[in-house]
């Protein structure tokens, strides 16, 4: 067994075998970095057709009796929580109630910085499920 281990050729056939075992791993990684850059663009490229899109939409704050049911839409709550620091997440994830604490001390983040407009969905008294950013 010594003299398998003193033989040189034996000792670069060790080197190889290690090689090839760590290059998936290598690999692996810079696709998962390359996959990751690819997830912020679209996110970026969603986020803005998506506000530009309800731009053109306006919202009435008069308009609010005729709200029925209201909740943040949940693309753009994907997005606060993909582009938030993880340590104001873990604040958002208490209950309901600390998400919109954190919207009001202007910590949650969005792909074009910090979230100054919020998405939701309503539903009006006729039933119909609108979207709509304020």
């Amino acid at each position: 067994m010594q003299q398998f281990y003193q033989n040189p050729l034996n000792n670069m056939g060790r080197w190889i075998i290690t090689i090839f075992l760590l290059l998936p791993g290598l690999v692996q990684a810079q696709g998962i970095y390359s996959s990751f850059e690819d997830l912020l663009k679209t996110q970026g490229e969603k986020y803005r057709t998506l506000t530009k899109e309800l731009s053109a939409e306006s919202f009435d704050l008069a308009n609010v009796d005729l709200i029925d049911n209201i909740q943040l839409d949940e693309t753009y709550l994907n997005l606060l929580i993909q582009n938030t620091p993880s340590r104001y997440i873990l604040l958002a994830s208490n209950d309901r109630c600390s998400i919109y604490d954190l919207m009001n001390a202007n910590l949650l983040n969005t792909p074009g910085g910090r979230a100054q407009k919020v998405i939701f969905k309503y539903k009006n008294k006729k039933g119909k499920v609108l979207t709509r950013m304020l």
